[in-house]
């Protein structure tokens, strides 16, 4: 039973990966993660001026986590050179955590 929680739980819980990219690379990259039917989600949170990269998370399941990152390293070479993880985290945070 305690196996058949776990994974419900691991798959109801939110991976998020703050980054940030380039914004000459930003449409490229959502076209490509659209293609991964599924696999995460862009959210832009936080604006900058004009030519310069915005944060961004990428949203994905707990029982994702793994797949989306193996799918970040086999971004094309100008991607990966843009693309730049600034934090990771568990959503809902658990108490005391920021």
């Amino acid at each position: 039973m305690n196996e058949v929680y776990n994974a419900a739980a691991e798959a109801s819980e939110v991976w998020i990966i703050e980054f940030t990219i380039a914004p000459q690379h930003g449409l490229l990259f959502q076209s490509l993660l659209q293609g991964m039917e599924g696999l995460a989600v862009v959210r832009s949170f936080a604006e900058q001026p004009a030519g310069q990269p915005g944060r961004q998370q990428l949203w994905t399941t707990l029982a994702q986590r793994n797949e989306l990152e193996q799918w970040l390293q086999h971004l094309p070479d100008k991607l990966q050179q843009s693309f730049q993880i600034h934090r990771q985290y568990l959503w809902p945070l658990r108490d005391g955590e920021k």
